[in-house]
C-alpha cells in the first residue's frame, strides 16, 4: 500500500498537489521518491519486530533498537550535512533497512521451526 500511495502522489499533477498542500508541494514532491523508499524500509522493519514480539523475544527487540539508534542518528546527521532534508530522509531509510535486516535475521534464527 505504501508503494502504491507513493506512486499516486509522485504522479499527482502539480495543480492538484498545489491545491492540496499549497506552497509546500514543490518541496514535498522533490522528497517523495526518497520518502517512499524510507517508509517501505520502515514497514518491512516493523514486520520483523512484530515477529520478534510474537515469539516473545522482547528483550532482543529492545536491544536491536537501542544498539541501532546511534547508527540511525549518525546516518540522519550525515545525510543532513551532505544534502539537507533529502539526505536526512535517505539516512533515515538506510538506518531503517539496517534495523530491519538485523531484526529479520534474529527473527529467522529465533525459531527455525517456523520455517521447516
Amino acid at each position: 500500500a505504501t508503494i502504491l500511495l507513493g506512486l499516486v502522489a509522485e504522479w499527482l499533477p502539480t495543480r492538484i498537489g498545489t491545491t492540496l498542500f499549497g506552497s509546500h508541494w514543490s518541496s514535498m514532491h522533490a522528497l517523495l521518491p526518497v520518502w517512499l523508499f524510507t517508509m517501505t524500509a520502515l514497514g518491512l522493519s516493523s514486520i520483523a519486530f512484530a515477529g520478534l514480539r510474537i515469539l516473545r523475544r522482547l528483550k532482543l527487540a529492545m536491544v536491536i533498537r537501542l544498539v541501532s539508534l546511534p547508527l540511525t542518528v549518525a546516518l540522519v546527521g550525515g545525510g543532513v550535512s551532505l544534502s539537507g532534508a533529502e539526505g536526512a530522509v535517505v539516512g533515515y531509510g538506510i538506518g531503517g533497512i539496517f534495523v530491519g535486516v538485523a531484526a529479520l535475521g534474529f527473527f529467522t534464527r529465533a525459531d527455525r521451526a517456523l520455517w521447516v
